[in-house]
């Protein structure tokens, strides 16, 4: 292997490495918009990150999110939670980030942004599937907006984690350089 080939592997390995979270479990955004009721904006702007909680997935935080939505939808009379599921498992799920955007079936209700975690896949559907399908058939609620993704903060709505950008730039500048080699 030439000396130009082991550069290239070697910032690959560091790109890889720099965009992976240092801890097993998935990191992701926790807020709802209707814990702040006189601040619409809180949890809708993906941009304001001040005061914003990140949590590591585990069941108590998917319950978490469950419990957001219900309390936002109260007519789902608990459907909800049948409906995404968070009852433990062996061997554990994989979990996601989720960013949902509810309205109410009410005139007038301002819509819900709620993030947090969900279990990745139940029963081979995604959570926001599950979602659409309880929307369209409870007609309590309406989901304008569903998101999911696996990687650590994905549900803030930022392009990219520092990380990630610097992990980016340096693989952009070792082939700038080889290039020129």
């Amino acid at each position: 292997m030439d000396l130009s080939n082991l550069f290239v592997y070697c910032f690959g390995l560091i790109f890889i490495y720099l965009t992976k979270s240092g801890s097993a479990k998935l990191l992701c955004m926790s807020c709802s918009s209707t814990h702040r009721p006189g601040s619409p904006s809180y949890c809708q702007n993906s941009l304001d990150l001040s005061n914003v909680t990140y949590v590591e997935c585990t069941y108590s935080d998917v319950r978490a999110f469950i419990n957001s939505v219900n309390a936002a939808q109260s007519q789902l009379n608990n459907r909800f939670g049948n409906t995404l599921g968070y009852e433990p498992h062996n061997p554990p799920p994989q979990y996601a980030c989720a960013k949902t955007v509810l309205d109410g079936n009410k005139a007038g209700e301002p819509p819900v942004v709620i993030r947090g975690c969900v279990e990745h896949k139940k029963e081979g559907q995604d959570a926001c599937r599950r979602l659409r399908e309880d929307s369209s058939t409870s007609g309590k609620f309406t989901l304008h907006h569903c998101e999911e993704c696996d990687t650590d903060k994905c549900n803030g709505g930022s392009f990219a984690t520092p990380s990630t950008l610097g992990a980016m730039l340096l693989s952009t500048l070792a082939v700038f350089c080889l290039s020129r080699v």
